[in-house]
């Protein structure tokens, strides 16, 4: 007998949430929406997300051979596809590679390796193609991309902000680059209300106009995330939770967190090969390692360890297993779906139709 997900995944064609003609089938979770198997090439970016209706990757450094000058070069490479079938929408090549990548809010931006340290190439791409490129004086560490703007933290210890092909305004940052007490390199976030960068030792955060809004200088993060406000520090110790008007701790995970999810009500955290929620205030929910609870299967949940990427909203909990790709409930952490896969290159990523995934066999997307 073959089964339901078997039998859409043989037919290759996008499931719409229509019946399908005279089997009175609705699809369910796990099953197959589109699968574009073209973008299985994109194994080789090391960089890939998902922004608005758009998949935004990034090979930083690979040989192509350019046509009209009849030579090879080695550059960067952008190649975006439209989260709603999967197909191309634009590829830009370039003849110098990537010294830093930003995918975020609305499009995504890389600063090019001159030979010359003294500038650095900023370009920014939308959803259509290339938006703008501009000129930032300094080698680029780290980039972030918000509301229609690029900040870029220089090596010179700088935080520059560029939008519409030209710098709007830079400043200081103390203390600067090579005091680094954490370990990690500078991390830049934003958001159209603020943007935080980590260097040197501190978390700083500075109103888009560049007025310097806090410092912390005993907070530490190799990934920094702003949502609904608030500024989420990812490090070795685990997760700290910054109120985004103050810079004062909200909550410490006592746990060392690999990754993690936001969404309105709650914060999902792998832990280990565990995924642990959390409430907005740091109080823990659940654990897929419970040994009890409404809806659980503690055999099945037991043999499962997770390994990637989290990716939540009200539609369910996602993240990949051991098996594959697995679901599970919001409220409890109950196992809802897993479809198997070998080997997941990139995601969950969470898109308007379902759930994306980037494989062996193309990119995929699922009924949430």
């Amino acid at each position: 007998m073959t089964s339901r997900r078997r039998f859409l995944a043989a037919l290759g064609t996008t499931v719409t949430g229509i019946a399908l003609p005279g089997c009175g089938y609705y699809p369910g979770g796990g099953d197959i929406r589109w699968r574009e198997e073209s973008i299985g090439g994109l194994s080789w970016a090391e960089d890939m997300g998902v922004t608005g209706e758009t998949l935004y990757t990034v090979r930083s450094s690979g040989m192509s051979y350019d046509i009209d000058t009849e030579t090879w070069v080695d550059g960067a490479e952008v190649v975006a596809y439209d989260t709603a079938h999967g197909r191309e929408r634009f590829t830009e090549q370039f003849d110098r590679p990537a010294g830093a990548v930003a995918l975020g809010d609305g499009g995504a931006a890389v600063a090019l390796v001159e030979a010359d340290t003294q500038s650095t190439p900023v370009v920014r791409f939308g959803p259509d193609g290339q938006m703008w490129e501009t000129t930032v004086d300094g080698g680029v560490e780290a980039l972030a991309v918000a509301d229609e703007r690029v900040y870029a933290v220089t090596a010179d210890g700088a935080l520059a902000v560029c939008a519409d092909g030209s710098e709007r305004w830079r400043v200081d940052l103390e203390p600067e680059l090579g005091s680094d007490r954490g370990g990690f390199g500078p991390t830049v976030a934003a958001s159209a209300e603020m943007v935080v960068c980590w260097v040197g030792g501190s978390v700083v955060c500075f109103d888009p106009d560049g007025t310097r809004r806090w410092n912390r200088s005993t907070v530490n993060a190799r990934r920094l995330s702003i949502v609904d406000g608030e500024v989420f520090a990812l490090a070795g110790h685990g997760l700290t939770t910054l109120e985004g008007d103050t810079g004062e701790t909200r909550w410490i995970s006592s746990d060392r967190v690999a990754s993690f999810a936001v969404t309105t009500d709650a914060i999902y955290c792998r832990i280990s090969l565990d995924v642990v929620a959390f409430d907005r205030s740091g109080a823990r929910q659940w654990a897929t390692s419970d040994d009890s609870g409404a809806g659980r299967n503690r055999a099945e949940r037991d043999s499962t360890d997770y390994l990637d990427r989290v990716a939540a909203d009200d539609r369910g909990v996602f993240v990949e297993s051991d098996s594959g790709l697995t679901a599970l409930a919001t409220d409890d952490g109950s196992h809802r779906w897993t479809v198997e896969y070998d080997d997941i290159k990139a995601g969950p990523f969470l898109v308007d139709d379902g759930v994306l995934v980037v494989s062996e066999q193309g990119a995929t997307c699922h009924v949430p």
